[in-house]
């Protein structure tokens, strides 16, 4: 059983979370901003003040974090301030621009792949909406935004939430929150695949992230849970994390031993020593 130890609460909806190789960052919906303090013991600071509804967070070799600004504010959740949706690069002195304001509706999380490119899921803003949400990537070399997902594949809707990359690096897997269920897809130089079912979810997926044995890790925001998956699709383990309302998560610390969860209960960012290693992600 992981003993899971609070290291900062009371950030409101709190989001992310990244390792940038020092310090972590994690998002805060409802009020804006960005935070970032050391694992254990430390002082937090602002990160930066982008305002809106920024989300998930991937970072870059070179220190940039990037965030997926929803914009407005989805499920009615108060949000402090409204900004255009779209992708935002935040320097290390918490410097703000738009990679992309354009073309979106509500970004949720962007992770690297191989080959640099940067995925991101772009939901609507709520289950309810007419449409589908669509995957993109967008390539920080020439500032190309790309639709990679097909809508007619998601006949019963699609709500792209949480991304991660697996062990194999040609293998990309999406939480696709409204219909409780996480989809894997085959990539090739920046193509995606048709979807398949990679497993059934007991309550809705959000934030994704992966071990070091390509073992895959499911927020269950609903659940106060994280679900493991075997790269197969098979349920290993069922973390429950009681009173917590996990959005996100990932790996960090020296050798990424130490697990991190963003809970929204209490805004809160929790910290446990991980069964096993994660999984380094690409970062250009």
């Amino acid at each position: 059983m992981l003993r899971f130890e609070e290291v900062v609460g009371d950030l409101g909806f709190v989001e992310g979370p990244v390792w940038t190789g020092n310090s972590l960052v994690v998002t805060s919906i409802t009020r804006g901003l960005l935070y970032e303090f050391a694992m254990r013991g430390a002082a937090i600071r602002t990160y930066a003040s982008p305002g809106g509804g920024p989300n998930g967070l991937a970072c870059s070799a070179d220190g940039i974090v990037w965030a997926a600004q929803g914009g407005g504010g989805h499920f009615n959740m108060e949000y402090a301030s409204k900004r255009r949706p779209g992708l935002l690069r935040i320097t290390s002195d918490g410097t703000v621009g738009y990679a992309i304001d354009s073309g979106v509706t509500a970004p949720s999380d962007c992770a690297f792949g191989p080959g640099g490119l940067l995925w991101f899921t772009d939901p609507q803003e709520t289950f309810e909406a007419p449409a589908p949400g669509q995957l993109m990537t967008y390539d920080p070399a020439s500032g190309t935004a790309t639709k990679v997902s097909t809508d007619e594949q998601y006949p019963g809707g699609f709500y792209p939430n949480g991304i991660a990359f697996g062990l194999d690096p040609s293998t990309l897997y999406v939480a696709d929150t409204k219909n409780r269920r996480v989809l894997q897809y085959d990539v090739s130089e920046g193509a995606l695949s048709a979807p398949r079912l990679f497993a059934e979810c007991r309550g809705f997926p959000d934030g994704l992230a992966v071990d070091a044995d390509g073992n895959l890790y499911v927020a269950l925001l609903t659940k106060d849970a994280i679900a493991v998956h075997s790269p197969s699709g098979d349920l290993l383990d069922r973390i429950e994390i009681p009173g917590s309302g996990p959005t996100n998560l990932c790996f960090a610390g020296e050798g990424l031993r130490t697990m991190v969860i963003t809970a929204s209960k209490g805004g809160r960012v929790l910290v446990a020593d991980a069964p096993t290693p994660g999984l380094r992600l690409h970062a250009p």
